[in-house]
Parts: structure tokens; C-alpha cells; sequence
């Protein structure tokens, strides 16, 4: 049997890396496939996956616009795979949102023109979704036959069922949040305490008035050494780590505590999650470092940069609050959640799925689009860059 994965792995960030392992994992246990195609980044390393000798994992990289000759190869690779798959997964993860990207649904979703087989949504999240064509697109896609959809919250089926998907739409967890994760060494036993922290960089997030959060919580909780945990970092994005540098420095100015900073792919894995287990509180945007940090019973102050951080701790009773809240109400309430529910990875035969013409046309319609104006976008900013290198030139 061939399986294909639709997803985001091999992306350089953790959280989608972590789902991706998880979900091969749960698919060989219950599946028994001979291959499974991972549709991924550049950066998918096989080693992290574990799986049985008898399955062949394949990498399906997925295409890049910067080289023509190596768009259409991997594009044609993927087609192909996905057209032999019995069984495809989308998933899991927040794929089906438009908040950075007005394409980045149809980006995930356009592989499927393809498919002959049973699409299985596992553990997705949905949302925010702005744009109205993203809405047609989804009830287009999400209304045909034989399309399993499973959604890791209720807001995400909310948002499903107000866009018109008439199915039944499936609740369970997320994958990480619901699976056995890295097995972590107990916190060493000392007198001071340790502050682990993972920040994005958000609009409503106040540099000074974080450090200044920081330094209460360095006194309240009598914190000694700082660990930065970096997720996502990439030759192309390092916004994450600059972030936590810059916060790391206006600590250090003020106060005497130690900080260290862990990047991960810059490290081993294992000494990536050694670290990052072995604090006494946490810090945490990232919806992942928030779930893996509850796994560990670590308290963990959580700061709502999307629906998702809200919803995750909303479903176990607890209320996460944004950075504008923590600082207007002046409390950093460290929240528990001690039982995590588990994830079942849904059970569906490998039917015939029957995509419509109109369907397929409507997706490569979009592709076109997409196509055109990704290029677009790309000789515009070099045209930019070389003019302001020219004007540099210029100048001197």
C-alpha cells in the first residue's frame, strides 16, 4: 500500500517536524503501508523518523519557483505518487489558514487534483480564514464524497461549518498534543530555579514591558539562568532567534541571571529537548511549546499570539490571555493542564474519491494565478534590491 503526507515538515520548524514524525509512526502501526510519501521542505531529514525496516519512507520535496527545471520535476514526482496513493493524510497542523498567505491553503490542498484515493484530514486546525475565495475554495474541496475531515478544536469545526461544509466534521486532538512525545530526564534538584521561554515577535508585544514581566517573574520565582528555545530558524527566516537575542541582551543589561539559547537544527535533538525539559517554568507563544511543556507538567505562562494558543488551553478549562491582557490586568498566571487527552488516528478504507472536472479545473485555475503572481513578486523584489544596490553605487 502507498500512503502519501501532505504537510509542512522539513520547514526548519519544530512543531511540524514533530507532527509529521508522530504521524508516520501512527499510520505504520495502523496501516501497514510498503511506502509513504512525505510531501516536505528542503530541510526533511529521514533519520528523525522512526519506522519499521520493511516501509520505505520517500521525501517528496515540494516545488520551488527558483529553478523552472526543477519545479515542473518535482511537481510531476509528486502528481504521480499521489495518483498511485490508496491513502492520503493532510495534516496535521495549522495548514488550512490565510493569515500569512492568501495561497497558503491552496498551496497544501492543489496536490490533491490528483488523487483516486480516500483524503483524510487528521488533527488540522482551522482558521483565521479572511478572504472569501479561501472560503469558496474550502467548500469546493472539503464537500467531496469520501473526504474524512478530522479537526484538533471546536473552533475549527465552528469555522468549517460557517463556510457551508455540510459533512460531518470529526473532533480529536492535536497530533502532538495527543501522542507520546520525547522521553525527558527529571529537572535537576537545586536551590534557584530555571525560566524557560519561546516568544514570537508580534504586533502587540512590547519589548520593554516583556522585560519588565520577565524581571518580576525573576524575582517572584527566584530564577537564576534563562533558556531561550528557538523552533523555527532557517537560512531564509531567523526572525525567532533575533527576537529572542535582542530580549536576551535587555535581560542581561538589568538583571544578573545566566541565559543560554538553544536553536533547533542547530543542535541535536537530544540535547535540543534535554534542555528544553529540564526548567522549573516556562514562557510560551508557540502553540507546540506550549503543549510539550504541559506534557512535562512544567507551569507555563502562555501569551496568545493566535485563536489556536486560546483554544488549546479553553478546551482543558483554563483561560490563556494575549500580551495586551497580561499587561493590562498585571498578573502572570502560570497555568497546568495534568492530562492531555490522547489522539486516535482515524479509520477509513481506501475507497474510490471521485474529483469533479470543475473541481480540477477550479484548482489548476488557482495554480495558474498563484504561478503567475509568485513570479511577479520575485522579479519585482530583485528588480528593487538591484535599484537600491545601483543607488548605494551611486552614493559613493
Amino acid at each position: 500500500m502507498k500512503v502519501t503526507i501532505i504537510g509542512m515538515p522539513g520547514c526548519g520548524n519544530l512543531g511540524d517536524d514533530l507532527i509529521s514524525q508522530l504521524l508516520v509512526k501512527k499510520i505504520c502501526a495502523e496501516y501497514k503501508p510498503s511506502e509513504i510519501g512525505v510531501i516536505c521542505g528542503d530541510h526533511f531529514k529521514s533519520n528523525d523518523y522512526s519506522i519499521e525496516n520493511d516501509v520505505k519512507l520517500i521525501p517528496l520535496k515540494k516545488p520551488r519557483k527558483r529553478s523552472f527545471e526543477q519545479f515542473f520535476t518535482r511537481k510531476r514526482i509528486i502528481n504521480k505518487f499521489i495518483s498511485q496513493s490508496e491513502l492520503i493524510f493532510i495534516g496535521g497542523g495549522g495548514l488550512l489558514q490565510d493569515t500569512h498567505s492568501i495561497f497558503t491553503i491552496h498551496n497544501y490542498l492543489r496536490f490533491i487534483r490528483c488523487a483516486t484515493k480516500a483524503i483524510i484530514f487528521v488533527g488540522i486546525g482551522v482558521g483565521p480564514i479572511n478572504h472569501y475565495l479561501n472560503r469558496l475554495y474550502l467548500k469546493k474541496i472539503l464537500n467531496i464524497d469520501n473526504i474524512y475531515i478530522q479537526v484538533r478544536d471546536k473552533e475549527s469545526r465552528d469555522v468549517l461549518k460557517s463556510i457551508g461544509i455540510e459533512k460531518t466534521i470529526h473532533l480529536g486532538p492535536d497530533i502532538v498534543e495527543g501522542s507520546p512525545v520525547i522521553s525527558f530526564e527529571p529537572k535537576e534538584q537545586k536551590n534557584n530555579s530555571i525560566l524557560g521561554i519561546n516568544i514570537r515577535k508580534w504586533p502587540d508585544l512590547e519589548t520593554s514591558k516583556l522585560v519588565d514581566i520577565i524581571k518580576d517573574i525573576i524575582k517572584d520565582k527566584n530564577i537564576d539562568t534563562i533558556k531561550f528555545f528557538i523552533f523555527e530558524n532557517t537560512i531564509d527566516n531567523n526572525i525567532e532567534k533575533d527576537f529572542s537575542a535582542f530580549i536576551a541582551k535587555r535581560i542581561q543589561e538589568k538583571t544578573k541571571v545566566k541565559t543560554y539559547t538553544f536553536v533547533y537544527n542547530e543542535i541535536s535533538n537530544k540535547k535540543f529537548f534535554s534542555e528544553f525539559y529540564n526548567i522549573d517554568y516556562a514562557i510560551s507563544s508557540r502553540y507546540h511549546a506550549n503543549i510539550l511543556w504541559q506534557k512535562a507538567n512544567i507551569p507555563t505562562l502562555p501569551i496568545v499570539y493566535s485563536p489556536k494558543v486560546s483554544s488549546l488551553y479553553k478546551k482543558y478549562n483554563k483561560q490563556a490571555h494575549t500580551f495586551t491582557e497580561i499587561v493590562k490586568s498585571n498578573m502572570t498566571v502560570f497555568l497546568e493542564i495534568n492530562n492531555l487527552q490522547n489522539y486516535k488516528l482515524p479509520q477509513t478504507e481506501a475507497v474510490k474519491i471521485n474529483i469533479s472536472t470543475g473541481v480540477k479545473i477550479f484548482i489548476c485555475t488557482i495554480s495558474i494565478v498563484e504561478f503567475i503572481y509568485s513570479i511577479s513578486r520575485s522579479l519585482l523584489l530583485l528588480l528593487n534590491k538591484r535599484l537600491n544596490a545601483l543607488c548605494i553605487k551611486q552614493d559613493f
